[in-house]
């Protein structure tokens, strides 16, 4: 039988057709996780549209999301080869792989390079924030481009991995001014020990300048589109707000920060956050494309695939905004002009604006071939339709007048529901952020009692408060209560690797060597590539007694992750514990580098100094340690050892009263004093403190045998030789010492 050919291939359709729909299906595939798929797509985008920056954005997307960040960085420098990488989500994806990657400096300057694409440079505009319209329906309005706000905060962290406090700093703090509800970047400020103003910051803002203008463009378009009253929205029925990553008013709205460059301010204190937008003139259609719109941006070289900008003629689909004047053919991702700002905003705004922001491939009703075929058409538009009609055109409807004033109404009541749940939000976030403020600095009592008392037990019931609390309460050697919440914690989040180093250590200051060891295995199933599982595991091998396994494992964590400060910390209290200084100071030290204000490597230092009889160089570490952490008891009593060696003996009893006052019920400082009274002959004192760390501390046979000379010396033998009893029952190694003393009180 001799076959036929079959071939039925369709004839080739709009180029740009095709590109859009092949994005739509890209984002669609991302959005639902589906990144091999993602993938795929970009591959025949690329095909068609090889040097357009934002298909390689999109592929180079697919990629990231895949941990593929080699493939991803090396496609990025292969493009900034052959093209100028001037694209805001190229630059920032590239800027993400090489944070991950260890090259930090790659990704500042190419972020740097680019800054006039989110600063604001070419329009000369200040700090722009997105408009609370879109701030409350991103999720309807979404841009898949990175906005200004998460470049800063990029920025942020890659100078943060080179060390450059300062400018990462400025870069959070800027990123903080365009989006108060970066929760992240507050908390990595607090941790690198800036002072933030909370109340300042998380104020309410009245938008003002460009985002006054957008709200009234919002409420005249509300008003001919009659949207429904507040009392009718229902869960998906929220009006489609403006996308502030679209060419709306002239200029594209990423543009997020002054114009002159922020990295050049001091300033890392936020005490003069103005979030305000300076008024700018009303926009008008440019003569050339914006360098940015959402996904059609970047790139300024010619492409044999790309077609014209051309409007289609079919009446139903547009994707680029036809102008009085021509647009170049050929241009690869150049982006359409932008429509005029106002009320008398062009009949095809809208339908545009939801294209290149969405990239939804429905077709949209629209029409752009004549204005005799634009009037016709209107006719047929539904009044719900989000196709806004030109101004003057309402006069065949009935009613039209008194509708848009029902509309207007409604509009204004609908936004300030809107800004009442900003106000709502924003005293909620100032609630946590001043309770990690504290904790930042260690003020633990305060950060203590606003999460218990200020917030509702709902939000108390949630693992980020529920692991602070556990931590606080760790801080302040409050183990028994940090035991119960880091349980809690445990109960909601099993799968948690998170915060669970502080955990395990909680449980080795408690000697439970049975939690311990199954906390241990349970993270090892859960995670056996964590630096926090081999850290739980190393002070298990800690708690048996086993060093040089604790130290294998340690080494595992550092291994997996050499800037987990933790680990190294840990690691420096095995070699301290072994009698091995010099590695222990080696591994401080990093510890230090990698966190100035950790200040658990300063003990560690100190200790070291102080077992090797160099006291000054010891107080200066025990004080360093204690400016960044002033409640610590542990650091205070550390210090008052070391006044006891260099026979301050008055000043020491200071530092000891001290902490007997910043945590009365805690043995160790009572003890200390009691100790320094009793070297001082102060006996009714002593054993006034002695008899308060009895009830305290019961099992200790150290406390009985000093209460049992102090008896002896009161002539109370009967109450000494009962202490010096307990204390043998409790120590049965001190034998030969207690029984000796027994022996002489006989005699």
């Amino acid at each position: 039988m001799q076959l036929t050919d079959t071939n039925t291939d369709p004839e080739l359709p709009n180029i740009q057709y095709t590109t859009h729909y092949l994005r739509s299906i890209i984002i669609h595939s991302i959005d639902t996780f589906n990144y091999a798929n993602a993938e795929f797509a970009s591959e025949r985008l690329l095909a068609q549209t090889p040097l357009n920056l934002d298909s390689i954005y999109l592929y180079c997307l697919s990629l990231y999301h895949q941990s593929k960040l080699k493939s991803c960085y090396r496609k990025l420098v292969e493009v900034n080869t052959k093209l100028n990488l001037n694209h805001l989500g190229c630059s920032f994806l590239f800027g993400k792989c090489c944070l991950r990657l260890g090259k930090a400096k790659d990704g500042i300057f190419q972020l740097l390079k680019v800054r006039n694409l989110y600063n604001g440079e070419d329009s000369g505009n200040g700090p722009e924030r997105m408009s609370l319209e879109t701030r409350f329906d991103y999720e309807n309005g979404r841009s898949i481009m990175p906005d200004a706000s998460s470049i800063y905060h990029l920025l942020g962290d890659l100078y943060h991995s080179v060390d450059d406090v300062k400018n990462s700093s400025l870069n959070y703090t800027q990123c903080l001014k365009l989006n108060q509800f970066d929760f992240e970047a507050f908390q990595k400020l607090c941790k690198m020990g800036v002072d933030m103003k909370v109340k300042t910051l998380y104020k309410v803002q009245k938008d003002g300048g460009v985002h006054q203008s957008g709200r009234d463009d919002a409420l005249q378009q509300q008003q001919t589109q009659q949207f429904k009253t507040p009392q009718a929205l229902g869960t998906h029925d929220i009006p489609d707000l403006t996308n502030p990553f679209t060419d709306k008013k002239g200029a594209a709205t990423a543009s997020a920060v002054a114009g002159s460059n922020p990295l050049k301010t001091p300033t890392i204190h936020v005490d003069d956050f103005n979030f305000s937008t300076p008024r700018i003139k009303t926009a008008t259609v440019p003569d050339a494309p914006l360098r940015k719109s959402n996904l059609n941006t970047g790139s300024h070289h010619t492409n044999h695939h790309d077609v014209s900008n051309t409007t289609i003629a079919n009446n139903t689909f547009e994707f680029v905004k036809p102008t009085s004047t021509a647009t170049t053919h050929g241009e690869s991702g150049a982006a359409p002009p932008a429509a005029a700002s106002g009320g008398g905003r062009k009949r095809g705004s809208r339908v545009y604006s939801k294209i290149t922001s969405r990239l939804i491939s429905q077709p949209s009703s629209h029409s752009t071939i004549s204005s005799t075929e634009t009037s016709s058409s209107k006719k047929n538009l539904k009044r719900n339709n989000s196709v806004t009609s030109d101004d003057g055109n309402n006069s065949n409807n009935a009613g039209t007048g008194s509708a848009a004033t029902m509309t207007t109404s409604s509009s204004i009541a609908f936004l300030k529901e809107i800004e009442k749940c900003e106000a709502y939000l924003l005293h909620l976030y100032s609630v946590f952020a001043k309770s990690f403020k504290l904790f930042s600095n260690y003020d633990c009592y305060k950060a203590i009692k606003i999460l218990e008392t200020d917030i509702s037990q709902q939000d108390r019931e949630t693992p980020w408060v529920l692991s602070k609390l556990g931590k606080l309460h760790y801080e302040v050697m409050n183990y028994k209560q940090s035991e119960q919440y880091f349980k809690k914690l445990r109960q909601l989040d099993r799968a948690r690797c998170e915060d669970m180093e502080v955990y395990s250590t909680l449980l080795w200051h408690l000697h439970k060597k049975v939690e311990l060891t199954f906390l241990a295995n349970e993270l090892h199933d859960i995670d056996p590539q964590s630096p926090i599982t081999w850290c739980a595991i190393g002070n298990l091998f800690s708690l048996t007694h086993e060093p040089d396994e604790a130290i294998r494992c340690l080494n595992k964590a550092i291994k997996l992750d050499d800037k987990f400060t933790y680990a190294h910390t840990l690691k420096g209290h095995e070699f301290f514990a072994n009698d091995n200084y010099e590695m222990a100071m080696e591994s401080f030290r990093l510890s230090l580098l990698l966190d100035p204000r950790h200040f658990n490597a300063l003990y560690g230092i100190g200790m070291i100094y102080m077992n090797l009889g160099e006291y000054q160089k010891a107080d200066y570490h025990f004080r360093k340690a204690i400016s960044i952490n002033p409640v610590n008891i542990i650091l205070i009593c550390c210090v008052g050892m070391v006044l006891e060696k260099l026979n301050k003996k008055t000043l020491a009893l200071k530092q000891y009263e001290l902490a007997c006052k910043l945590q009365p019920t805690n043995p160790l400082p009572i003890f200390k004093k009691a100790q320094l009274l009793f070297s001082l002959q102060n006996y009714p004192l002593a054993l006034k403190n002695f008899e308060v760390l009895k009830n305290l501390a019961p099992n200790e046979a150290s406390v009985h045998f000093l209460l049992g000379q102090l008896y002896n010396l009161q002539q109370d033998k009967y109450s000494a030789i009962r202490e010096f009893t307990i204390a043998l029952n409790l120590d049965p190694k001190g034998s030969y010492l207690i029984k000796e003393v027994m022996e002489s009180l006989n005699g």
